[in-house]
């Protein structure tokens, strides 16, 4: 019985544990998309000018 309630318990850390590291990666990918989305924009900006120059 105690056994099975521990092992039930891991399981929900387990489960905590795996939707926080999901949330924190979700986080990590859309910071990510915003610097290269800004870094694109600039570099078309850079070749803009450029080709108009």
């Amino acid at each position: 019985m105690i056994e099975k309630v521990l092992q039930v318990k891991e399981e929900q850390h387990k489960q905590e544990i795996d939707e926080l590291l999901a949330k924190q990666r979700e986080k990590i990918n859309h910071e990510h998309k915003q610097q290269m989305d800004e870094m694109i924009a600039a570099i078309v900006v850079q070749f803009t000018a450029q080709m108009a120059a």
